[in-house]
């Protein structure tokens, strides 16, 4: 893509707190609009890789710390959802 008019910005978002699916249903995460200014002000600066909150050290993670985190994150995530 360098060698057209293509640019291209990876955001990496933590945890949102949204009423996608339904009001209620997401009551975790970061206020949306925080997440949104924060995203507007790192493309304002140019930057190319935008986190916001915990995501922000993703972005530079090893392969080893990013398994590591997916599985942590899979644990709880059957802990709380043992029917799922």
């Amino acid at each position: 893509m360098a060698e057209t008019n293509v640019n291209i910005v990876e955001v990496l978002p933590t945890a949102v707190n949204t009423d996608l699916g339904g009001v209620g249903l997401h009551t975790f995460g970061v206020p949306v609009d925080n997440l949104a200014d924060a995203v507007f002000a790192g493309l304002d600066r140019g930057d190319i890789e935008i986190g916001y909150a915990g995501s922000e050290r993703t972005i530079r993670a090893s392969r080893d710390e990013i398994e590591e985190g997916a599985k942590c994150m899979w644990q709880n995530f059957s802990k709380n959802n043992p029917k799922f």
